[in-house]
């Protein structure tokens, strides 16, 4: 996971710093951007072919973590050793440990688990909540020790809680829900993505479906209607026409971790930055994620060198042809026509000698006339 959080940073990196002439090109700065005006919902990704507009946003079903709550409370230390299996990953928590230990101790290995423990303070049973929304995002545990106030409470039975992917609308048409993520596909293919928050930064009573207090963790997204998202074009003008105003342009798609493999199917990571290897099913979502990111990264190389071969190269190679022509054409009309000119200099030049020759002959006559005459 390590190694994987480092080839993060590195994409991130490469795609922030990329740039030509000071302009950036795969940060998204070139392509679709957008930003909401509700703190609850988080512009991800627009693809090249997403209109530029505003979009409304209505969450119709929230989506949930996945969650699992002991069957009874602990109110005493633990009575004995007890081991807890928690998404394949044991725990061992040791005789005699408070509830709030327990919780701890839980707390201590999610990251490999992908689940955190608290306290329900309604119930005061321990409660254990996936850290990502979505059918995907699932919790299975079992305990060593039968269910009683002197244990962990969860029992020897398997518990097991299964998030729920969220459902919505994006500009009054249905998008595909994916764990928190929201994303409507256009005909033409074009994305746009969004994440829904869990309404904690907003007031909650505007959001029903919100299970949050200063104790608790939340477990459901914000529903209802969410405001507005706006998609702005920013896509680059290259001027490839002869005559103002003839420019092509060209959007290139942001590529940060963070907007690729969004919409990957069937998963508890809504896009690359969010992978985590540290448990068998998480490696297998990775997986999938690390396909669609790849998939989202060939399309734009695919659209980047359709570009140059057929937009860029074609205007270029008409332009080296139009340029051969327009040198010939000036070639005939400024340059010198060698043999046509050595003739008429050789035509004018004989002419010249035998108009020479004939007034010297001429200017003879008067001559020979005197010369009779003194004779």
């Amino acid at each position: 996971q390590a190694q994987i959080s480092n080839a993060l940073r590195t994409i991130d990196k490469i795609a922030t710093t990329t740039q030509f002439n000071t302009k950036k090109l795969l940060d998204g700065s070139a392509g679709l951007s957008g930003s909401a005006n509700d703190s609850d919902i988080k512009f991800l990704k627009a693809d090249s072919g997403t209109a530029a507009g505003v979009y409304q946003i209505n969450i119709t079903s929230a989506a949930e973590k996945g969650t699992v709550s002991a069957s009874q409370a602990q109110t005493d230390g633990l009575a004995q050793d007890e081991t807890l299996t928690i998404n394949g990953v044991k725990i061992s928590l040791e005789k005699g440990l408070s509830q709030t230990e327990v919780v701890s101790d839980i707390n201590k290995v999610k990251d490999q688990t992908g689940v955190s423990a608290e306290i329900d303070k309604t119930t005061k049973a321990t409660r254990l909540v996936t850290s990502q929304y979505g059918s995907q995002a699932q919790v299975s545990v079992q305990s060593s020790v039968a269910a009683s106030n002197a244990s962990s409470g969860f029992g020897t039975d398997v518990l097991q809680g299964t998030g729920v992917n969220v459902a919505g609308t994006i500009g009054g048409k249905e998008a595909t829900g994916n764990g928190d993520v929201l994303t409507l596909t256009s005909e033409t293919g074009a994305r746009l993505s969004v994440q829904v928050g869990d309404g904690t930064t907003t007031d909650e009573s505007n959001n029903a479906n919100v299970q949050t207090t200063d104790e608790n963790t939340a477990i459901y997204t914000v529903s209802g209607e969410q405001g507005f998202v706006t998609v702005i074009d920013n896509s680059l003008a290259l001027q490839t026409g002869a005559d103002a105003q003839q420019p092509t342009t060209l959007a290139i798609d942001n590529v940060t971790s963070s907007a690729l493999g969004i919409g990957a199917p069937n998963n508890r990571f809504g896009n690359l930055s969010e992978i985590n290897v540290q448990t068998s099913e998480g490696a297998q979502d990775a997986i999938y994620v690390i396909d669609q990111a790849i998939s989202d990264v060939s399309n734009l190389r695919g659209k980047l060198g359709a570009f140059q071969a057929n937009t860029l190269e074609a205007t270029a190679n008409n332009l080296r042809a139009n340029l051969g022509n327009i040198v010939a054409a000036e070639s005939i009309i400024r340059d010198t026509d060698f043999a046509a000119e050595i003739a008429t200099f050789t035509k004018q030049q004989v002419l010249l000698q035998a108009g020479a020759t004939l007034l010297g002959n001429a200017n003879q006559i008067p001559q020979l006339v005197a010369n009779l005459l003194r004779g």
